[in-house]
């Protein structure tokens, strides 16, 4: 027996309720220091990139210059404010 997941995403009839509020996260980044949410220096604009694995792949983003600050988490779909367990 193989189990197998379907690479469609749920309707909004199927997707997991959320939440309206978001989920609490740190104020300041563990390696960097700097703040998450801002401010940011002025001229600094916002990448959203999507990755596989994010927290292997955020590190390498530590390296680059012009890098403010970095932060992993889920962008897009229907669920808002998804916890870990909820996107697996």
């Amino acid at each position: 027996m193989t189990f197998q997941k379907s690479h469609e995403m749920p309707t909004a009839a199927d997707a997991l309720p959320g939440r309206t509020t978001p989920l609490h996260t740190d104020e300041v980044h563990y390696v960097s220091g700097r703040p998450l949410k801002g401010p940011h220096p002025e001229g600094f604009e916002t990448a959203i990139l999507g990755m596989g694995c994010f927290w292997g792949v955020e590190r390498i983003f530590w390296q680059l210059p012009g890098v403010w600050v970095t932060s992993v988490g889920y962008s897009g779909g229907i669920t808002p404010n998804p916890t870990y367990e909820e996107t697996c």
